[in-house]
């Protein structure tokens, strides 16, 4: 744990006082506060089936914060262990890539304690959106892909994997800088030297966004570093072309994961054909049938992605 003058995060029990739910959240029978140590709750602003996630503002000074919180039916079954473990990978995470951590602890409700954390509250665009409405050429998208790459090299060098990288959890901060969000499905790794990769949601579960998967995820197989380049190899197209490649409705669901876990590139290489050969050449290794022909981490990807911008 770092010291408290550089304003991290510490775990502490709550001593707040306590307003009913229907006041903050609609959506738990339990009670939650109104203030939780010096960030002041305000409203909804996301939920899963995990979390809560509550817009608030650090009463020191006024900044935004996300306040993301256990639900209360959830405490004393498996997601209380994993979001428990979201709450170890985001301490170690200190990077200006990601939204920073700003606290994190249990707080006390009805039938026992919920353990929470308070997240930098990133309120720009989305990357695409961003690029998008600033008119940004090409260089300056594969920038702002560089940037995430580093940023998700640096959790894995760390140790950890998104699992669920996509545009919608990337937003693009006051300063045009990407910023990535929602490690709330990543997957510890272990032994990163041997390639031994625990995952976090379980041996088989399908977490993610579908056509942002990568293969070895939809098959329900261990990932590593190389899952997450492949994501960001669809997410550089997305930048980069402007749609997908996938017709993934609902409807197309099954045929779409068939046809990512066989690896069946035809779609994807008529995609992304109008890019520069090297552009298109990394883009394709990104998102390659097999883990080991990918960049190897993000780090891999983004210092490629230099070379390639500086020409």
């Amino acid at each position: 744990m770092h010291d408290d003058s550089r304003g991290s995060p510490r775990r502490r029990r709550d001593r707040s006082q306590w307003i009913f739910s229907d006041q903050v959240s609609p959506l738990t029978s339990g009670r939650i506060p109104r203030r939780i140590e010096h960030f002041e709750l305000q409203e909804v602003i996301g939920e899963g089936s995990m979390g809560i996630v509550i817009a608030a503002v650090d009463a020191r000074d006024g900044s935004p914060a996300a306040i993301k919180i256990l639900r209360p039916e959830l405490l004393g079954s498996i997601p209380e262990a994993r979001f428990a473990r979201e709450l170890r990978i985001l301490d170690q995470l200190d990077h200006p890539g990601l939204a920073r951590v700003l606290g994190s602890g249990t707080v006390e409700v009805r039938g026992g304690r919920l353990p929470w954390i308070a997240l930098e509250r990133i309120d720009g665009e989305e990357l695409i959106e961003d690029a998008d409405r600033r008119g940004l050429d090409r260089t300056a998208r594969l920038e702002q892909l560089r940037l995430v790459a580093d940023a998700v090299g640096f959790a894995h060098s760390r140790g950890f994997v998104h699992r669920d990288l996509k545009p919608e959890n990337i937003r693009v901060d006051g300063g045009g800088r990407p910023r990535v969000l929602d490690f709330g499905i990543a997957a510890v790794l272990t032994g990163i030297a041997g390639g031994s990769w625990e995952p976090l949601t379980g041996s088989g579960e399908l977490l993610g966004t579908f056509e942002l998967l990568s293969p070895e995820q939809v098959a329900g197989e261990e990932v590593g570093p190389p899952s997450d380049v492949y994501s960001l190899g669809v997410i550089g197209g997305l930048l980069l072309v402007g749609h997908t490649p996938y017709k993934a409705d609902s409807a197309m669901v099954p045929q779409l994961l068939i046809e990512i876990r066989g690896g069946a590139l035809g779609g994807i290489r008529a995609w992304l054909e109008a890019l520069p050969p090297p552009v298109f050449s990394l883009l394709m290794r990104c998102v390659s049938r097999e883990p080991e022909d990918r960049p190897k981490d993000g780090a891999a990807l983004a210092e490629e992605l230099g070379a390639l911008i500086a020409g």
